[in-house]
Parts: C-alpha cells; structure tokens; sequence
C-alpha cells in the first residue's frame, strides 16, 4: 500500500525549489531539452551550433541565477529590484551568446571551464556579500557541499537501477530499445532531477546559519584523506614542471591551466571544509594546511 504521507513530503519537496527557485529550474528544464534535441539531430543540423551554444550559456546562467536567487532572498529585495537583477544577467548571457565563435576549440573550453567555477563560486558567497560572518559563510557552504554530494548519489542509484530495469526490458522481451535512450534519461537525472533534487533541502533561514556551531566529522576524514592528497599531488607536478621549465626554458603548454585549475578547486573546497577546526588544538595539521595553502595560492 502506497505511503500517503511519504507521497505528501515528496510533493512537498517537488514543488518547494519550484516557488523558491523557479528561474533556475526553468532553465535545467530548457538545457536538458536541447542537449536531448542535439542526439536527435546530431551536428548537420544547421542549428546544431546554435543550440550548442545555448546549451554553453545556459551551463553560466544556472549558477548565475541561483546565486541571484540567495542574493535577493538573503536581503530581502523587492520583486522590481530582482526583476533588474534577472534583466542584467539576461542581457549578460545574450552577449555571452553571441560571443561564442563557431570554432569553440580547446582554448575556448578553458575559458568557459574557469567561467563556470566563477559562477559557482558566486553561490557559494551570495548570500553574504553585505554580511560578514565567518560562521554562517561555512555553514552555508558545508549544506551546499553535502546537498551537492547527496544529489550525485542519489542520481547515480536512479541512473543505475532505471538503466538496469531498462535494459532487462530490452533483453527479456527483445524490445530492441535504442541506447541513445539511455544518455537521454542520463540527461534527465543529471541536469534536471539532480538540480531539482539539489535545491529542494537547501538552508531556509539563512540568517541563523551564524548560530550554528554544528559540524560533521565525515567532512573532516573527507578533507584529511581525500582533498589534501590531491591537493599535495597537484602542487607536486606544478613545482616539478616548473623546474622543468627552468632546465629547459620551454615555455609552459597551455592545458597546464587545467592543472591550476584543479590544485585551486580542490584546495579552496579543502580551506573552506576544515575552517571551523583551525583553532582545536587537536588538529594542528589545519592551521599549517591554512598557512602554506593561503601562501601558494595568492603568491
């Protein structure tokens, strides 16, 4: 028998990011539908590239808009001041738009890659950029982080057991289904049901986060055993390949970009996990990662 309150809290969870975050919902919906049209109609289309870079827009304005969406909640701002708030980032991602070249080569795709860092970057501070507090900053990214881990989870599980059920279908009753089906239900559960997902369980009360002193030990051994060797092995190949360049005075090649990249990415998110512990004494291993990291990263 079917769980009716189950089904309520579910409802619940559906239709609260769609009130709380609708622009950004609305454009997962939209992204998802041009990269299914892109399978379909494949490059000689003549408006493969077009929707290609609508869907290369459309990856900035999520972000962008989210972060938008705290911004405004965390102030509270008239609904005239946000509709200007949406009308710049419009205007902005139209000219984004019609600055992609034809050619998007490798070099464009790093850009693009630092741009959307950027714009997530922007959630993760948007709620506090006219208040300074420390606290409610890290409680704030640390519900991000789990929520963002939580959704990939749940989206793989969904992935795996709809494909498997998919796939028996196909071999018990020789339904001959075609596999592109499945990038296109990948489509659907890694850009809209993870968004989705994502956003519905994220901090409400945004101005009590900086009373919250709560912090889960998993981030910790997360931090300690995961990021901070990647950090360390990121940091090892930039130094021995700037020594490299040094003996060879070959300049650097320009995918070491993405290793910059990756050292900064992992060691902001590490920085950011591990704050709250840098003054317990029982973790002196922070305050040294916070120093050496901080002077890496700015010099």
């Amino acid at each position: 028998m079917i769980n009716t309150s189950a089904l309520k809290s579910i409802r619940e969870k559906a239709y609260a990011p769609a009130v709380r975050f609708p622009l950004p919902l609305l454009i997962v919906v939209i992204d998802a539908g041009c990269l299914i049209w892109m399978i379909d109609a494949k490059e000689k289309d003549p408006y493969f590239f077009n929707v290609l870079h609508l869907v290369l827009t459309l990856s900035l304005a999520l972000p962008a808009f989210t972060g938008l969406c705290f911004f405004a909640e965390r102030g509270k701002h008239t609904f005239s001041i946000q509709l200007i708030g949406q009308l710049v980032l419009f205007l902005l991602g139209t000219w984004y738009y019609q600055s992609i070249p034809v050619s998007f080569g490798e070099k464009e795709a790093a850009k693009h890659v630092i741009l959307v860092l950027s714009m997530h970057l922007w959630v993760a501070f948007a709620p506090f950029v006219r208040y300074r507090e420390i606290q409610g900053f890290w409680q704030y990214n640390k519900s991000l982080f789990i929520r963002f881990i939580t959704a990939f989870l749940y989206s793989v599980v969904l992935f795996g057991g709809l494909s498997l059920a998919i796939f028996a279908v196909d071999q018990l009753f020789d339904v001959r289904i075609d596999e592109e089906n499945y990038l296109r239900l990948w489509i659907l559960i890694a850009i809209v049901f993870n968004t989705w997902f994502f956003l519905s369980d994220l901090p409400i009360d945004l101005d009590e986060l900086n009373n919250s002193n709560e912090y889960p030990n998993g981030l910790r051994l997360f931090t300690q055993f995961v990021l901070l060797p990647l950090v360390t092995i990121y940091l090892s190949i930039l130094y021995v390949y700037m020594f490299k360049i040094m003996i060879t005075a070959n300049w650097p090649k320009g995918w070491v970009a993405y290793l910059v990249v990756g050292f900064s990415t992992a060691g902001i998110l590490a920085l950011l996990l591990v704050w709250p512990l840098q003054s317990n004494d029982r973790f002196k291993w922070i305050k040294v990662y916070v120093r050496y990291f901080s002077w890496h990263f700015f010099h």
